[in-house]
């Protein structure tokens, strides 16, 4: 028998609603007898004690729409409501409330900003079968395979989560080595330091050229340690040649001496010639000691310790090139630096390598939620679609987190489908 289907503008499915008190943002409780939900990311946003401010929601579940934020929340129990910028949509008898949840997710609205976006959503067209029994079926068909997929990126955010705390974990491992051989240096012992120039000649951004010398700050500083070439800010000749300080030369390092990006480094190679802002420092490693290697101990987690051991401990934390001179850094002999550093390398790139597949898969995981859901509302779902999906997403299973806490070196190897595998 052929499925009757129908289509209703939004608001006609919708019926009125009282809404309670709305709780601010900054009145949120951290814990308390009632969940707040709001127009955030995360599902429940606080918490609060005032019965009186309760929607009651559990034997007649509701559908949040984030006016600001698009989000959208399926809420089966009662709640208290946060904030601003949030609606409450209660559909009519007339529409099972978790398909109704379910279309909303599969009619994505453009973005307005910061904008209210009720707006267009109140324009949206919402189709479904006449039957609420033919409803509830795709509502469990989609049920069963959205826990499929879930389960599958909670997996695949796991996987990304370990390689990431593996290569942190080797990383550490490198630099509390108690193995005899290693002798311990201030930086100061084996480095020099060059502030950038403070000076009446530091650039003003209206000097900026559209090519010239680079001139570097905090922002052009990249989580892998390179130095953004996209972005980067130029001086002419003739302002750079002016500065006092704060040249670099090839195989120096750059780091960062306040703020928020405190601790950050990179590498100037392949940059020639250069300078840098008065917030970073020049770190330029004499002949026995290797700039990556100085690099990876620097972004390592032993490096960073080391800067709440020398800042001034304000809201705003700052370092002097005296004070990161005084770091203490675990030594090998140089061609010992050189073996340590190839092998961080190897593993930063297979590192990076899963990172790309895993993300790849994250993407593709939320494809197919989509289509899953568009098969819902063009009566192309089937009985065996929830099969289907559960067996597309869960082709990987998550990386043991055990191996991070091995003693023992670890080696990995990364095999075609984007798996790691580990041994000791």
């Amino acid at each position: 028998m052929s499925v009757k289907w129908q289509t209703l503008n939004l608001e006609k499915c919708l019926e009125q609603v009282k809404y309670p008190n709305k709780i601010l943002r900054k009145e949120f409780l951290e814990k308390g007898k009632f969940p707040i939900i709001s127009q955030e990311q995360d599902f429940i946003n606080g918490y609060w004690d005032k019965e009186t401010d309760i929607f009651y929601a559990k034997n007649y579940p509701v559908v949040i729409f984030g006016d600001h934020t698009k989000i959208l929340k399926y809420v089966d129990f009662d709640f208290v409501l946060g904030a601003d910028g949030v609606k409450i949509l209660k559909p009519k008898d007339l529409i099972d409330p978790k398909y109704f949840y379910y279309f909303l997710n599969a009619c994505p609205i453009k973005s307005l900003g910061y904008a209210r976006h009720y707006r267009i959503l109140k324009e949206l067209d919402v189709r479904f079968p006449a039957c609420l029994s033919e409803q509830k079926k795709i509502v469990a068909i989609l049920d069963e395979a959205f826990e499929g997929i879930d389960r599958a990126i909670t997996n695949t955010e796991k996987n990304l989560v370990n390689a990431r705390e593996l290569f942190k974990s080797h990383v550490n491992e490198v630099f509390t080595h108690k193995d005899k051989g290693w002798s311990k240096k201030k930086l100061g012992e084996v480095c020099r330091f060059e502030n950038g120039d403070r000076g009446k000649n530091y650039p003003n951004r209206e000097e900026y050229v559209e090519l010239g010398i680079p001139w570097i700050n905090t922002g052009h500083i990249q989580p892998d340690g390179t130095l953004s070439q996209s972005e980067m800010n130029f001086i002419t000749q003739e302002k750079y040649e002016s500065l006092r300080s704060g040249k670099i030369q090839p195989g120096d390092l750059v780091y960062c001496l306040r703020g928020a990006t405190i601790g950050k480094t990179a590498l100037v190679d392949p940059l020639t010639v250069g300078a840098v802002a008065s917030s970073l420092v020049i770190i330029r490693p004499e002949e026995h000691l290797n700039g990556h290697f100085l690099y990876y101990f620097l972004t390592s987690v032993v490096g960073q310790r080391l800067i709440k051991l020398y800042d001034n401990g304000a809201a705003q934390p700052n370092l002097g090139a005296k004070s990161v001179a005084k770091y203490i850094i675990p030594l090998p002999k140089i061609a010992e630096q050189k073996f340590v550093v190839q092998n961080i390398t190897s593993l930063a790139a297979e590192t990076q390598y899963l990172e790309v597949i895993y993300k790849q898969k994250l993407a593709a995981l939320k494809e197919l939620k989509q289509s899953i859901l568009q098969k819902a509302f063009t009566g192309e779902l089937t009985a065996d679609t929830a099969k289907q999906t559960i067996e597309a997403a869960e082709e990987h299973r998550p990386i043991s987190k055990d191996c991070l806490h091995s003693t023992e070196p670890v080696k990995q190897n990364v095999h075609q489908s984007g798996q790691l595998s580990l041994w000791a």
